[in-house]
């Protein structure tokens, strides 16, 4: 008789922690020599002992006496049997002395490299609309708009004529010519095509800058709370992620005083971001001049992403990429995606000193080769065609900001910043009995609405969260209520 599969919770191998799975096939093991399966429980015993051990100084493919029951349908994740066994029925033990088992083995940068959970969040969300529930949806930030018909008409005018091949890796020369116009009369310093790169989002763009500057130690300093794609990156890279804190009482900006205190001689590249996600700050011209001056005294890069800069409702948009001494030292991102809602289409560019650009350049062949030639041509409509859809779609953003702010000011224990661009509010739940993470997962479960803690932009994040305003007003409106109701009975509850 077998004894009965304990719990492995976790064991060490090669010096690394496996902890279990959710989800995986439930299996019994009598094994013995070492060896790691992606199951939800393991229990190793050696040499047929009656007491598991989990400590071993290997793990790869192992030939072995394997004694494996299988106690749930779904088998997709069992380890791969070769040797011509065969996978066996359900509540059937499998003997054989000659079986390998293989399991996957990954590089140690995976284990840095990060995600973002809104999609995480929107894939719980989705579960919870299969089972029936109405879930209103404010956690992703994306524009509820369609694609102006311009530019759905240019593309499929480039597809009909056969744009639909290759194209130079840093992208089509129209293209090319019409960013460097764009980015050369909003930031008031001219820009040379060869000067830009285009990608397929712009998010590549952030990947391959860091890609090309940063050696393993260099220290890349980052807003937090901010995009988690940053940090992310800076990891899996091999560079030291330096958070530079964004704080509500100065309008989600940082203090300068902070910034040079994140300064180092190993400061390689400082990551600006404004309009803000998730905050909605901005920053202000004389932020900028003093970043400037930090830039040239300690000889770093700055990486600034502006794709929400015409996402704006109050004052101008200012980029350091305007200041004196800085376009050699500047790599400017921005994209079509929130602009003109072309999220799915996947159009994003760079701005960078030309040494720069032939390395993004470079990093693109050898990845993505290149963006689609339709898309970019479509890029060019959006560009230089009708501008009216812009000023709509910020001026219902304009509105749907102001109904979200009062109602949350209007929750008790909930505080709200009013943000100056982007479509996203960042409301302060600190006085509320739960974090920021149990809150979020709370008001889903009860309220019915998603949104995102704000730890998912990073620990400066924590006692927030972050609600997208990318959906109709009246939903807006009726997520509000529910939020209320749900936070109200949290409240009461807590008090009783």
């Amino acid at each position: 008789m077998l004894p009965k599969s304990q719990d492995a919770g976790c064991c060490d191998v090669d010096g690394a922690t496996y902890t279990r799975r959710r989800g995986f096939t439930s299996i019994y093991l009598l094994i013995g020599i070492p060896c790691q399966v992606g199951v939800e429980m393991v229990t190793v015993f050696p040499q047929k002992s009656s007491t598991p051990e989990f400590r071993y100084p290997t793990c790869r493919w192992y030939k072995t006496a394997l004694f494996l029951k299988i106690e749930k349908k779904e088998r997709a994740f069992l380890p791969k049997l070769k040797h011509g066994v065969s996978c066996p029925k359900i509540g059937e033990w499998l003997t054989d002395g000659g079986i390998i088992l293989e399991t996957p083995t990954f590089a140690t940068r995976m284990s840095r490299l990060g995600t973002e959970s809104a999609f995480e969040v929107l894939a719980k969300a989705k579960q919870l609309e299969a089972q029936g529930k109405d879930i209103i949806h404010l956690e992703i930030g994306q524009p509820d708009f369609p694609t102006p018909s311009n530019i759905i008409e240019a593309a499929y005018k480039a597809m009909k004529e056969g744009h639909t091949g290759y194209c130079p890796s840093a992208g089509v020369p129209a293209f090319r010519e019409v960013v460097a116009h764009h980015i050369t009369e909003t930031r008031r310093i001219t820009i040379h095509p060869d000067e830009v790169t285009v990608t397929p989002g712009a998010k590549l763009i952030i990947f391959f800058t860091i890609l090309a500057l940063i050696d393993d130690g260099d220290e890349v300093i980052y807003p937090e709370p901010g995009f988690p794609v940053y940090e992310s990156v800076i990891d899996f890279i091999g560079g030291k992620a330096v958070p530079l804190p964004l704080r509500e009482e100065v309008g989600f900006r940082f203090r300068l005083e902070d910034l040079v205190d994140a300064i180092s001689d190993r400061t390689k590249l400082l990551i600006l971001n404004s309009p803000q996600n998730p905050t909605g700050g901005t920053l202000t011209a004389e932020d900028l001049e003093a970043i400037a001056e930090l830039a040239q005294k300690h000889n770093f890069y700055v990486l600034t992403d502006e794709v929400y800069s015409r996402i704006l409702y109050e004052g101008e948009h200012h980029s350091i990429l305007s200041l004196p001494g800085m376009k050699e030292r500047t790599i400017l991102i921005e994209g079509h995606s929130k602009t003109y809602a072309m999220t799915g289409w996947r159009l994003g560019y760079g701005i960078a000193p030309q040494a720069i650009a032939d390395k993004i350049t470079r990093l693109t062949i050898n990845s993505n080769s290149c963006t689609a030639t339709f898309t970019q041509l479509a890029g060019i409509e959006a560009l230089t065609g009708p501008q009216t859809f812009v000023k709509e779609m910020v001026a219902e953003f304009q509105i749907r900001r102001d109904a979200i702010v009062d109602g949350l000011n209007a929750i008790d224990s909930v505080s709200c910043v009013k943000p100056l661009g982007s479509f996203y509010v960042f409301p302060n739940v600190t006085q509320l009995p739960l974090s920021a993470d149990a809150l979020a997962d709370y008001i889903m479960e009860e309220a019915d609405v998603a949104l995102l803690p704000g730890t998912a932009f990073g620990k400066y994040g924590d006692g927030y969260l972050r609600l997208s305003y990318a959906n109709s007003l009246e939903n807006i409106q009726e997520a509000l209520g529910r939020i209320e109701t749900a936070i109200s009975k949290l409240t009461s509850d807590s008090y009783d």
